[in-house]
């Protein structure tokens, strides 16, 4: 059996292999201890377009566009100023609201996340998504008791 590199594209269905997501939660760890999470984004700019807040090292958000992208994508989805991102961005993935099957209410997002596919033949990895899923039920149940407390 050929072993897939993480972030490879099956061309048969247009996943990204994201294999076993405790060992990638790991990689995620030293990255964001050294600064920068590297994720094989290739020409997806989901997170830019899905209305999310952006900000920047400051604390000041980004502005939105009109369609809630970040301003600084081109006309082609790339980031204008890629080499100097705020640390926001640097360390950004969407592969653990993937794991955790997060859902928004963005399209574009929602499609980058069905895009991974994760390796859960381990019992460590499937306790490991499950844990994910269910700390982003509890974070939805806060954020809409929140809500309803407020209006």
């Amino acid at each position: 059996m050929r072993t897939r590199r993480f972030g490879e594209v099956d061309p048969a269905t247009g996943r990204k292999w994201g294999g076993s997501p405790l060992t990638h939660w790991r990689a995620l760890r030293r990255g964001v201890e050294a600064g920068e999470v590297r994720v094989p984004c290739g020409d997806c700019s989901a997170c830019c377009r899905s209305g999310v807040p952006i900000y920047e090292d400051d604390g000041r958000e980004l502005p939105k566009r009109a369609d809630g992208a970040c301003v600084h994508l081109d006309a082609e989805g790339n980031c204008e100023r890629h080499a100097t991102r705020p640390e926001h961005c640097r360390l950004f993935t969407c592969t653990l609201m993937s794991i955790a099957g997060v859902v928004t209410d963005n399209e574009a997002m929602n499609q980058a996340l069905a895009r991974w596919e994760w390796d859960l033949s381990s019992p460590q990895d499937r306790e490991f998504a499950e844990n994910a899923r269910r700390n982003e039920a509890e974070k939805t149940r806060a954020e809409n008791l929140a809500a309803q407390s407020e209006s």
